[in-house]
């Protein structure tokens, strides 16, 4: 008989063991979950690659990739579970670009700011990189690297 706090220092990698509730099962099972709904998502871009212009662009492109998720998860995902499960991944994409166009687009959510992009890049910055006006036979091919860090050492001897 297991005391109540024996089973508060089990080991957590114990699904490497075969037993249920690990911590390595639990997020191996959602890697797998999630690359099944991303290859659902791409499958579905392969889809209405064959679908005409009109249900591609606009709102009705979010209600046309709705609809085929929601049809291919009805009529196969019954008896096929891999297919089910991909489609509530089509499903999953449709909704989350659909919202980020809607209700995130709007509110700014997840962008840079200008201010946050000058930011980044006056810390990491290390040098300009200038492509060249022509190329020709005296100028290089790939461009000129301008670093600031030499020209300040050039000038300081």
């Amino acid at each position: 008989v297991r005391s109540a706090s024996s089973s508060l220092f089990r080991n957590p990698i114990s699904g490497l063991r075969g037993r249920a509730g690990g911590i390595v099962k639990r997020v191996t099972d959602q890697a797998t979950g999630a690359g099944v709904g991303a290859l659902g998502g791409i499958g579905l871009d392969f889809l209405l690659r064959f679908a005409p212009l009109k249900f591609k662009t606009g709102p009705l492109a979010h209600v046309t990739r709705a609809a085929v998720a929601v049809g291919l998860g009805t009529f196969l995902g019954n008896k096929h579970r891999l297919i089910g499960a991909a489609a509530n991944g089509m499903l999953t994409i449709t909704m989350y670009n659909a919202l980020r166009q809607y209700v995130a687009g709007p509110l700014n959510l997840g962008e840079i700011s200008d201010a946050d992009m000058q930011e980044l890049s006056d810390a990491y910055s290390l040098g300009v990189y200038d492509a060249p006006p022509s190329i020709g036979v005296n100028t290089p091919a790939l461009g000129v690297y301008d670093n600031q860090m030499s020209d300040a050492y050039d000038m300081a001897q």
